[in-house]
């Protein structure tokens, strides 16, 4: 396919089989002209408009990838709280990934049957069998779930969920240990106790006997706890909404829409089939791009082990009367494959960035086009390592420079003075 720097700024981050608006540009600048332009066999723009018009997942680029790396950096940094520091290797050594990182602190064993559990909601976890799946691998990503969550607000709360998580799943370390043994919710509530004193006697001095107070704050923790560990139901997250679509500057990198739909963020609703979701519309809602983004770095997951099913557990319906599911129209005799993530794959946001259609040709020109730009990607740290390294090296330099000039300074300093006390000696002789 003869790509082109126009054709790929236009075509990124639009999904045109399930957005009707995103369907119709690419179907109207193919027949203009104005998208592969060096295509010019009418058959073969017609076989491109075809691959195109099929793809379900939002589409990436370079520019795309370098912005959901940003966008997990974030959530990157609060999962290393969950583990020791990283000792500093040699300028030839490769630092080890986070996926390699958080794999030798766990060690997860299989519960009787063969099942393996994944969370649903903050407090509730679901059994499914473990045939031809990766324990770690679910267990890795639902953390990253996990981080996504916690790390738009994060507090002592949110890194408590996110180290009970690990525990549950098989993880262990010290940090782990360290953050189960917090109890935040005790600390806010002596804070508010002593803050609401504050107010009531103002600018007056008052003793708090914490002793005295802890049975009122366990009560009250109690309370609290029992509220947050009840089970909440969401229902199935809309992937189409109707009016407005997700605009393409927030279908990739930091958005204002990051703290939506958090509650939809768990293993089972991220890798459903399509057909599970609701459709409000005809145009991608802002879940549907945070689902698209995790399962491109992740890769997707078939959690139910049927050959004919592209993804996993059933996730729970929510009827509605008042909206209708609108389909978007497309030509006659087309059909719509889904772009499904390759099984083989099996690479961390660390190191890469692949996405492999089994189903459409389009697809794998898509993989190949995002395997060069992780390889041109590396290429750009590689030399950016070198740019600083060297800036480093001219920075120690001029620190050097500076440091021998002060000293020379301070030697003719030293002479003067040792010459002015000599002769103050001499005249105090002469005298």
């Amino acid at each position: 396919m003869n790509s082109d720097p126009y054709t790929v700024g236009r075509i990124q981050l639009r999904a045109p089989a399930l957005s009707s608006s995103d369907y119709a540009f690419i179907q109207e600048h193919m027949q203009s002209g104005e998208l592969f332009p060096e295509v010019s066999d009418p058959t073969r723009r017609a076989q491109i408009t075809a691959r195109l018009l099929s793809i379900e997942e939002v589409i990436p680029s370079l520019w795309t990838l370098i912005s959901d790396i940003r966008y997990l950096r974030q959530p990157a940094k609060v999962l290393n709280m969950l583990l020791p520091p990283t000792p500093r290797r040699g300028k030839n050594k490769r630092n080890s990934t986070l996926r390699e990182r958080l794999s030798c602190h766990f060690a997860y064993t299989e519960s009787i049957g063969g099942t393996v559990e994944i969370q649903t909601n903050t407090t509730s976890y679901t059994a499914i069998l473990s045939s031809n799946l990766d324990s770690y691998e679910l267990s890795y990503q639902q953390l990253w779930l996990c981080s996504y969550r916690v790390s738009k607000n994060l507090n002592a709360y949110g890194l408590l969920q996110l180290a009970t998580l690990a525990h549950h799943l098989g993880f262990s370390s010290l940090e782990i240990k360290r953050a189960l043994e917090q109890d935040p919710t005790c600390d806010i509530i002596q804070k508010a106790v002593v803050d609401a004193l504050k107010v009531l006697r103002p600018n007056e001095a008052f003793i708090f006997d914490v002793n005295q107070a802890n049975p009122i704050i366990t009560s009250l923790n109690d309370y609290i706890s029992k509220i947050l560990d009840a089970p909440t139901k969401s229902g199935s997250p809309f992937i189409t909404v109707a009016g407005t679509e997700e605009p393409l500057n927030r279908r990739c990198g930091y958005g204002c829409m990051d703290t939506h739909d958090l509650n939809h963020l768990f293993l089972g609703t991220i890798h459903a089939p399509l057909h599970q979701y609701q459709k409000g519309g005809d145009e991608i809602s802002s879940f549907y791009v945070k689902r698209s983004r995790h399962i491109a770095f992740f890769r997707a997951l078939n959690l139910t082990g049927d050959r004919h099913s592209d993804l996993s557990i059933n996730i729970p319906a929510q009827s509605t009367s008042t909206e209708q599911t609108i389909q978007i129209p497309r030509p006659v005799g087309e059909t719509t494959s889904p772009m499904s993530i390759s099984e083989e794959q099996n690479r961390s946001p660390e190191s890469s960035f692949q996405i492999m259609n089994q189903t459409s040709p389009s697809g794998r020109q898509v993989a190949r086009f995002i395997q060069n730009a992780t390889s041109q990607v590396s290429e750009m740290e590689g030399i950016e390592h070198s740019r600083r390294q060297e800036l480093d090296r001219q920075s120690l330099e001029r620190e050097g420079e500076e440091l021998q000039e002060w000293q020379g300074w301070q030697e003719q300093e030293r002479l003067v003075q040792e010459r002015l006390e000599q002769e103050w000696l001499k005249g105090m002789l002469e005298v």
